[in-house]
């Protein structure tokens, strides 16, 4: 049963303020006060904190809407639901504000944050970035370090804060968020993958950096909430594994049949240099670029590649006196690294339409 049933709100407020909320402490109601003054309509998902955290949510203002997860289902389902409720309810708004429910994030801040994205009209979604300095907890700042820097290695955009929870964004781009099927830490992260994939603007805006008990309340864990960005480079090895294997077998079959070495490089990469590139494409990068350009800019690659691990095989076989099949597997590993840095950040590539501040990053 809802702690207070939520009003069918049709109105026309420009900005929703939706915060999701697990077991939270007074805090809470300070923040939806605050929202409130500054006429923002509040909204707050309760997942499943259980029946000793009612007065908690019984003393928010009546003019703050609740919304109740029967147990637990992760902070990506609660803002789901509270995204859900408000493209039902609030069809007129323009944006919808997400924020923490631990007082991590000043009214002020949200309110620039809201006044940057409503001056800005091709953004997609703003987010509110912290800054990482010696003050802030080491789990925290070493967690976003490291997800930074793969980041912008798997998808080539410079997000300055992967884990803040404040964010803005369009109606339109809530409606594409729904079908990202996580519900934990990781829908924030599949949010901004997904906004790089699609080629949506990112707005950056710097804001106070404040840890409360240095984090303590955080239920979110660094290493094993960040590791959805990761599994595009499992994606680019398993894929790289497979087409390693085909153009191995390929280039075997060929050599014993008398081939030159050559003859085999180029039938190894024919048939597995195609595969590659539509998993590629498809599956791993997941783009929907000029397939033209892309096709081109493939086999260009494959060429160069394919002609630099050949003279290596034949270098290091004539020094070693090792046979070429032998050889090759090692050489090949070499170009692993070459090939996916290229394929991600010239071939499979998307608009880096990120701004900070207002300013574009490059």
């Amino acid at each position: 049963m809802n702690l207070k049933l939520p009003h069918n709100g049709g109105g026309s407020s420009k900005s929703i303020a939706l915060i999701p909320a697990y077991k939270p402490s007074l805090e809470l109601i300070n923040i939806t006060n605050s929202l409130l003054k500054n006429n923002i309509i509040t909204i707050v998902v309760n997942d499943g904190s259980g029946k000793s955290f009612d007065d908690i949510f019984l003393q928010l203002d009546k003019k703050v809407i609740v919304l109740n997860n029967a147990v637990n289902l992760g902070k990506g389902a609660a803002l789901k639901h509270g995204i859900n409720y408000i493209l039902n309810n609030y069809k007129n708004a323009e944006s919808i504000i997400t924020l923490d429910c631990d007082g991590q994030h000043k009214i002020q801040d949200v309110l620039n944050l809201k006044d940057k994205f409503a001056s800005n009209k091709n953004i997609d979604l703003a987010i509110g970035v912290r800054t990482f300095d010696s003050k802030v907890p080491f789990r925290s700042n070493i967690g976003n370090k490291t997800t930074k820097a793969i980041f912008k290695i798997m998808f080539g955009r410079k997000i300055l804060d992967t884990q803040s929870g404040l964010r803005i964004f369009s109606l339109d781009f809530a409606k594409l968020i729904l079908s990202i099927p996580y519900n934990g830490y990781e829908f924030e992260m599949q949010m901004l993958i997904l906004a790089c994939n699609k080629n949506k603007t990112i707005l950056q805006v710097p804001i106070t950096t404040i840890y409360i008990n240095n984090n303590a309340s955080s239920h979110f864990n660094p290493i094993f909430d960040s590791l959805s960005i990761y599994f595009v480079l499992f994606r680019h090895t398993g894929n790289s594994i497979i087409t390693a294997a085909i153009d191995y077998i390929v280039f075997v079959i060929a050599f014993y049949l008398g081939y030159s070495l050559l003859s085999c490089m180029i039938a190894g990469r024919i048939v597995a240099g195609s595969f590659n590139f539509f998993v590629g494409k498809i599956l791993v990068f997941k783009t929907k670029a000029n397939l033209k350009f892309e096709i081109i800019s493939y086999i260009v690659l494959t060429i160069i590649l394919m002609l630099l691990s050949m003279q290596s095989i034949s270098i290091l076989s004539h020094y070693s006196g090792i046979s070429e099949v032998v050889i090759k597997p090692f050489c090949e590993l070499a170009i692993f690294a070459i090939s996916f840095l290229v394929q991600r950040f010239f071939i499979f590539t998307t608009k880096n339409d990120i701004m900070g501040g207002g300013q574009e990053v490059r």
